[in-house]
């Protein structure tokens, strides 16, 4: 494995205000203006002179950031996807999408209108950088559905910044001209009798995801 490559937030004693469950609220950045939410979940080792992976778990459409939570998770089992029993020691960012219809509805997902939610993306990461000890050669992002969606489209605009993608009944949104030629690994599953989200998506992003390493899996 490459070396770890630290941030400049590493060294850095004095840490954000904790923005971790339900009863702390979100930390909010501004992005073009918008006022945009998300939580961190720090590991319980967190050392700020060494530098920590980072996992990016994305919310399904109509769910929310706080419902991913270890602590007061809509469903048990889709606390931060169940990847941080078996990877603890990594900070996890719990983005918040919007309703592309309202501000003010409920149908939020992350359809990345005018790339909205790639630019909320790299402020988290930006953010995130400065202010903890991070390993920037391990940003990783996971998510189902719509979740899975932003996942690929990370990995179509962002290689460069993300190491790997696990997506589950994702697809790519748009045109895929949008995605850079640079190797990220990829772990897709899709099943084939989804009527909500049609596999033929995440075919396509399996074809456009450089060097992607996909397995399908009914």
């Amino acid at each position: 494995a490459a070396p770890a490559v630290s941030s400049t937030g590493c060294g850095v004693a004095t840490l954000p205000a904790a923005c971790n469950t339900a009863t702390t609220g979100p930390c909010t950045i501004d992005v073009g203006g918008k006022a945009r939410q998300y939580f961190v979940v720090m590991p319980t080792n967190y050392d700020a002179s060494k530098p920590t992976p980072v996992v990016f778990a994305w919310h399904y459409r109509g769910g929310t950031a706080q419902g991913l939570l270890p602590t007061g998770s809509t469903y048990g089992g889709m606390a931060l996807y169940g990847v941080q029993k078996g990877f603890p020691n990594a900070i996890y960012m719990v983005p918040q999408g919007l309703d592309p219809g309202s501000d003010s509805g409920t149908d939020y997902g992350w359809p990345n209108t005018g790339g909205q939610d790639i630019a909320f993306a790299k402020a988290m990461i930006a953010w995130m950088e400065q202010s903890f000890c991070v390993d920037t050669t391990r940003i990783f992002s996971t998510g189902m559905s719509y979740g899975g969606i932003m996942s690929e489209t990370v990995a179509c605009q962002m290689p460069d910044v993300f190491r790997a993608i696990g997506s589950t009944a994702g697809s790519l949104f748009g045109s895929t001209k949008s995605c850079i030629s640079h190797p990220i690994a990829a772990w897709i599953t899709h099943g084939d009798a989804d009527t909500t989200v049609p596999i033929s998506g995440d075919i396509t992003a399996r074809d456009k995801i450089g060097r992607a390493s996909c397995r399908e899996r009914v």
